[in-house]
């Protein structure tokens, strides 16, 4: 493939290549994180298809190119590749070879037999295939459903609110933001509280590889010991809900048969795993970069407060100006042309939700906060097409119910510190560390 994508560029003048600066941020240096926008709307200025020699991939920056390819599976496969693109294939072949010599990973290896990663679902699936498995999923993130776990929601928030009542310094991204959607999808699949920490443990090790070239031998070991404790503990609680049913996801997911979904106990755990990791991580990034906005801008907080119904407005601009997702990869079936560059079969193709969310043709003054932009919803921080997020309508009421509550109750707030997560992937906060000047007020905003 590389002396194929070397003769197209050689001979197609039309493909740019990416500036300079792209290097910053896929070496993850701070400056490069904190200034991901910028750099992305170089990206962008440099054209809709640019080639990124460090990836090997060809970025697509602008909104109406990244919707054309996300709605043609036929030509940009999920399947053919992965979707957390080259470097988190290389890195895992890296890390078999690391660990080819520790007797704790080869025993753990031996553990994970069978390997219920070998069977791709959801994410790494293409129609038809992927429509199946979908089926299933929707069955939680149908709008009823949805609708219906709002109260509880509302009542998770305050409670963890409660949790940090007269604490004059709180970490708002793991005491709120990472708690929220967490307790939600754990109550769905029907765990109970004492597990969060291993499912906090493990939806961090899910995720680690993405966009993160930095990890070493340890961090790849706890990635092992994560695959082994998650099959080792929903194996047998799937096998539990065939014959003791209760009234939670993980018995829709246990008795999705064979013959009618074609879906074997593998990929229900790679469902499970996505749910935990994908799921979580964007309302989590969603929630704390929301956070870190607000404490800077008491206007626009002051606006939410008065008119509560803005909020969802709000959740739209942050996940549209902050995706949590920054992107994801396809790998172009065939030759194919896209924005005027031609494509050869096999290539690495990044759809940069992110840029495309703040492309100038689609949405205006697209790197300000509108909350009357009549297209807020368009954006793609939830993709498109056969792969849209299955939990979008969960992760946007997450946000409408956590913005309100920590409205509500807690603000004003300012930053003491804050920390982004080390990947040009994901996007936002895992430390923003807040001082609470004023006093916490009661569940139904008495101080």
């Amino acid at each position: 493939m590389k002396g194929t994508v070397a003769f197209v560029l050689a001979e197609n003048s039309s493909c740019p290549v990416a500036p300079d600066s792209i290097e910053g941020l896929l070496s993850l240096d701070d400056w490069s994180l904190d200034h991901q926008a910028e750099i992305l709307s170089q990206l962008r200025r440099a054209g809709p298809i640019v080639w990124i020699p460090q990836l090997e991939s060809f970025a697509v920056t602008e909104f109406k190119e990244v919707a054309e390819a996300l709605n043609d599976t036929e030509r940009f496969s999920s399947e053919l590749g992965n979707p957390r693109g080259p470097h988190a294939l290389t890195l895992m072949q890296s890390a078999s070879r690391a660990l080819a010599d520790n007797r704790e990973a080869q025993a753990l290896l031996g553990r994970l037999v069978p390997d219920w990663r070998a069977e791709a679902s959801l994410l790494g699936l293409d129609p038809p295939r992927h429509s199946t498995h979908r089926r299933v999923v929707n069955r939680l993130f149908t709008p009823r459903n949805v609708a219906s776990i709002r109260p509880r929601a509302d009542e998770i928030a305050n409670i963890l609110i409660d949790q940090f009542v007269g604490e004059d310094i709180v970490d708002l991204s793991a005491q709120f933001a990472v708690q929220l959607p967490l307790r939600i999808i754990a109550e769905q699949l029907g765990i109970g509280v004492d597990r969060l920490g291993d499912f906090k443990r493990w939806s961090d090790d899910f995720v680690a590889p993405l966009g993160n070239n930095r990890l070493g031998e340890i961090e790849m070991l706890s990635i092992l010991r994560t695959l082994v404790e998650f099959g080792d503990h929903f194996r047998p609680a799937l096998e539990e809900r065939r014959v003791r049913p209760q009234a939670d996801f993980l018995t829709i997911l246990a008795e999705a048969t064979d013959d009618a979904y074609s879906i074997s106990d593998e990929q229900r755990l790679g469902i499970i795993a996505s749910m935990l990791g994908a799921g979580n991580e964007t309302s989590t990034k969603m929630l704390s970069t929301g956070c870190a906005i607000l404490a800077e801008r008491a206007d626009l907080a002051e606006l939410l407060i008065e008119q509560p119904d803005l909020i969802s407005k709000f959740v739209d601009e942050i996940l549209r100006l902050y995706s949590p997702v920054q992107g994801l990869f396809r790998v172009a079936r065939h030759d194919t042309e896209l924005g005027g560059v031609q494509i050869p079969g096999g290539a690495w193709v990044w759809m940069l939700f992110s840029s495309a969310n703040r492309s100038e043709s689609e949405f205006s003054s697209p790197h300000e906060i509108d909350l009357n932009r009549p297209n807020g919803s368009a954006h793609l921080a939830f993709g498109k097409g056969a792969h849209y997020c299955v939990g979008g309508a969960l992760a946007r009421m997450e946000g409408d119910v956590g913005f309100a509550a920590l409205l509500s109750r807690v603000y004003p707030w300012s930053v003491v510190s804050k920390e982004r997560d080390p990947s040009y992937v994901l996007h936002g906060y895992r430390k923003l560390v807040v001082s609470i000047p004023g006093r916490v007020s009661d569940s139904h905003g008495r101080e």
